[in-house]
C-alpha cells in the first residue's frame, strides 16, 4: 500500500509539470504491465476519462481489465513513457472483452452506492453491459485513449494513434475505429 501512496505523490508531481521537451518521451508497447503499470493506467484513466465507467469499478476491476486485454490476441496496451513514467494510454482492442467478467457482487455493489445519486452514469453501466457489440470486419477498435493534462497538446496523443496504426497493420487489422460517451 505504501508503494501505491509513494507512486500515486510521483504521479501528481509529473501531472503538475508541463513538458516541453517530448523528444525524451517514449512510445512502446506494454506486453505484460506489472502492478506498477497497472497503477499508473489506472490513475491516469480516472482523472483523464472522469465519465468513464471502468474506474468506477476500483483498481481491482481495472486492473483485471487491462492485464486480460494484454493477453495473447486481445489487443494490446500502448503507453507514453517520461522518465519512467506512464503520461498516456491507448488501449487497443482486438477481441471484444465481455465487461461482465471482471465484475462480481462487491464491485457493482460499491459503485451503485457510490453513484446512486448520478442516474446518468448507472444508465451508462447498464447501456455498456447490456448492449451487443460487434467489430467492423477487419478492424480493432481504441477502446481507451488518455494523456495527462499537462501533456495533452505535446503530441503525445498524435505518436500514440501513430503507434496504435503501426500495430494494429502488424496485427492484419485494416482499420480502427472508437466510440465515444463524451
Amino acid at each position: 500500500e505504501y508503494d501505491y501512496l509513494l507512486l500515486n505523490l510521483l504521479i501528481n508531481i509529473l501531472h503538475m509539470n508541463k513538458y516541453n521537451n517530448t523528444s525524451s518521451v517514449q512510445i512502446k508497447i506494454l506486453n505484460s504491465p506489472n502492478d506498477e503499470d497497472l497503477y499508473q493506467l489506472y490513475q491516469i484513466h480516472s482523472k483523464s476519462l472522469p465519465d468513464d465507467i471502468l474506474p468506477k469499478f476500483g483498481f481491482r476491476v481495472t486492473k483485471k481489465y487491462i492485464t486480460k486485454l494484454s493477453e495473447s490476441n486481445n489487443g494490446k496496451i500502448i503507453v507514453a513513457l517520461n522518465k519512467d513514467l506512464i503520461i498516456g494510454f491507448i488501449f487497443l482492442s482486438f477481441n471484444k472483452l465481455d465487461m461482465k467478467k471482471f465484475l462480481n457482487f462487491m464491485s457493482i455493489s460499491k459503485f451503485l452506492v457510490k453513484f446512486f445519486l448520478k442516474p446518468k452514469i448507472i444508465f451508462r453501466l447498464i447501456y455498456q453491459l447490456l448492449r451487443p457489440t460487434k467489430n467492423p470486419i477487419d478492424s480493432c477498435e481504441v477502446d481507451y485513449f488518455a494523456v495527462i493534462d499537462n501533456s495533452r497538446s505535446t503530441g503525445i496523443g498524435k505518436r500514440l494513434l501513430e503507434k496504435a496504426e503501426s500495430t494494429a497493420q502488424q496485427n492484419n487489422y485494416k482499420k480502427i475505429y472508437t466510440k465515444t460517451y463524451n
